[in-house]
């Protein structure tokens, strides 16, 4: 024995056996050894692990946290607006963590804490916390689905609008499908422009800025051309919508279109193609009411414009 090792000794007419045993042995392939890594089963478990590590989870609060906060969720509701404002103050304070709390405390049948708990998850929400807002659109409560389409209205994430898509196809509630509508165009989907189109055309007035805001998301190409279809329809009143939807919806391209509207008899019809001139062209706000010679004067001037006779 010499280092270790047993020395024997062998015969010298057992080495051309030795060397033909050793020749027609069979080849291991040179990924044998990672058969086991490369198994079905340890790739699926490798996925499930990577998925695991990548899952989205809202960031988390401590037990005395929760604790406080639905203390805070009581206060919502006090009779003092100091108290309420102080726990309005210090739910934000828990930062995006607290939004499934103060969701989970909505209610459809006693909604005094809503507007309080809406408010409040609305400031906290951010983009990288939509895909998770986004889960809440299948909620069994309306008020929380309703809630759901304006968090991601307000992240502005538009990796979630198959989400709200789907969402809006299955809803069935009238009020929500209006909130969804309205996250849908803000995330620049014109899968929402005809139910924009239909809540500007009941209650423009009443919704304009969250109405024209939606719009502005959807400036040019396919929205555009849309609206044009139907301004070039006979109906007054979808005329009048798709003016003021154009306003901010709508480019340079739609100038002529608009402009033809100048010399209506119609009042109303003359009036909005002067605030969509005005807007596109200039970028200024809507004016809501104008006298008579007003309307004159203004419509004789968006003529020169257009025509490109201002100043001769």
């Amino acid at each position: 024995m010499k280092g270790g090792f047993l020395l024997v000794s062998l015969p010298k007419w057992t080495f051309p056996l030795l060397s033909a045993a050793l020749l027609s042995a069979p080849t291991l392939p040179a990924q044998a050894g990672r058969a086991t890594l490369d198994s079905p089963k340890a790739a699926r478990e490798g996925k499930k692990a990577k998925a695991k590590k990548k899952r989205l989870r809202w960031p988390r609060l401590s037990p005395k946290e929760k604790r406080a906060a639905k203390a805070w969720i009581v206060e919502l509701a006090h009779k003092k607006p100091e108290v309420a404002r102080r726990a309005e103050e210090r739910l934000k304070d828990l930062g995006p963590g607290a939004i499934p709390l103060l969701v989970s405390r909505m209610s459809d049948v006693r909604p005094e804490r809503n507007q309080a708990l809406e408010r409040i998850s609305l400031a906290l929400i951010r983009k990288e916390e939509a895909p998770l807002a986004a889960r809440l659109l299948f909620h069994h409560l309306a008020c929380v689905r309703g809630l759901a389409a304006d968090l991601l209205r307000r992240a502005g994430n538009p990796s979630v609008r198959a989400d709200l898509e789907k969402a809006l196809a299955e809803e069935k509630d009238p009020k929500v499908r209006e909130r969804m509508v309205l996250a849908l165009c803000a995330l620049g989907d014109t899968a929402g422009l005809p139910g924009l189109f239909e809540i500007a055309s009941k209650d423009f007035f009443g919704r304009r800025g969250e109405i024209l805001a939606s719009a502005r998301s959807l400036k040019g190409g396919e929205a555009e051309a849309w609206l044009l279809a139907k301004l070039s329809g006979k109906d007054r009143k979808e005329q009048i919508t798709a003016l003021r939807l154009l306003a901010l919806a709508g480019t340079r391209k739609a100038v002529p279109a608009v402009a033809a509207f100048l010399d209506s008899k119609n009042h109303a019809l003359a009036l909005e193609a002067i605030n969509t001139l005005r807007s596109i062209v200039d970028g200024k706000k809507p004016m809501k009411h104008i006298g008579v010679f007003q309307l004159i004067q203004l419509r004789n001037e968006w003529k020169a414009r257009v025509a490109g006779k201002e100043g001769r």
